[in-house]
């Protein structure tokens, strides 16, 4: 029945097309100085004035370091001078902070925002497979081509309150969040490794996190069905297109072995059927921990004791 199901979805969303969003006459660029290890900031001084040259000349930009109040920025710009584009010049968790900033700004606004990007970052996910480049960089700047698009949601709950976060490429609870936590944080060797052996730095992080991650007991609701797992891992990924969908991905119970393998499958984009492992495309999702634990939403970290996952329809227009 599963199966069945999903076929047709699949094959929904092979006719389905996103639909056209605005085209904006201005734009905005926000340039995180501090991304990638500050390398982002020599990036930007390579490629802006070819980046500049591409958009409308009245094109405002914003460099900024963190901490840095995006929202009060975006509103600013908004409302003084009615732009309602905004390019993330950045890696993927500067590109987060920016969506999600956006998304508070606009919050009840009839009209849709727009949101482009600049790959500044160490992997710039939101852009594989790359597409557009300028003098190397990925971006999405075209600002005469727009689509609608889904983007996911979580709701979820600190020890603080109550939150909501957006994000593109993938949220994740378990072993992923921890690994981009410990990414984030660091320790000696991430911090020495880091800047210069981006690569080996991924690899260590990988190997410590799979030598040192315990299992958490935690409820997994996906739509209607519920059970108690050992968690190994909780991936959701909006599905690309207006479908509504998240594609859901829930390893539980593994050893490091099997952790292992759930790695290499991600890696080589492969959806294994082994055990402990489920795999299906959901409208929500739920899951609730004993205590706090990594949530991650686009690499970024917040600790939630409780998170609930949807898609929000149509949230905004990404540039081409």
């Amino acid at each position: 029945m599963l199966q069945g199901m999903q076929s047709v979805i699949a094959v929904n969303m092979k006719t389905n097309r996103q639909a056209e969003g605005p085209s904006p006459s201005r734009a905005a660029v926000l340039v995180n100085l501090s991304s990638n290890n500050s390398a982002g900031e020599r990036k930007w001084g390579r490629i802006q004035n070819s980046v500049l040259g591409a958009l409308p000349a009245n094109t405002k930009v914003v460099a900024y370091s963190p901490p840095f109040d995006l929202a009060a920025s975006i509103r600013e710009l908004h409302e003084r001078d009615g732009i309602s584009c905004f390019i993330s010049a950045g890696g993927d968790g500067t590109l987060n902070r920016v969506l999600n900033a956006v998304l508070q700004v606009f919050d009840g606004a009839p009209d849709r925002p727009c949101l482009g990007a600049i790959g500044l970052g160490s992997r710039n996910n939101f852009h594989k497979p790359f597409r557009g480049t300028c003098l190397g960089i990925p971006v999405k700047i075209d600002m005469a081509a727009s689509v609608l698009s889904d983007v996911g949601q979580v709701r979820y709950t600190t020890d603080s309150g109550e939150f909501i976060r957006y994000f593109i490429t993938g949220a994740s609870m378990g072993l992923k969040a921890e690994a981009n936590q410990l990414f984030n944080i660091g320790d000696p060797v991430i911090h020495a490794l880091k800047h210069r052996f981006l690569n080996l730095t991924i690899l260590y992080t990988a190997i410590t996190t799979l030598l040192t991650y315990h299992n958490v007991e935690v409820e997994i609701q996906h739509d209607a069905a519920q059970q108690m797992a050992d968690l190994t891992n909780l991936s959701l990924v909006p599905v690309t297109g207006d479908v509504g969908y998240l594609d859901f991905d829930l390893c539980y119970s593994l050893t490091r072995i099997g952790r292992l393998r759930v790695l290499c499958d991600v890696a080589l984009k492969r959806v294994g059927r082994r055990p402990g492992r489920i795999s299906m495309l959901v409208h929500t999702a739920s899951l609730e921990a004993q205590k706090p634990i990594p949530l991650a939403t686009d690499g970024e970290i917040q600790l939630a004791r409780s998170a609930m996952f949807s898609v929000a329809r149509n949230k905004i227009a990404f540039l081409c």
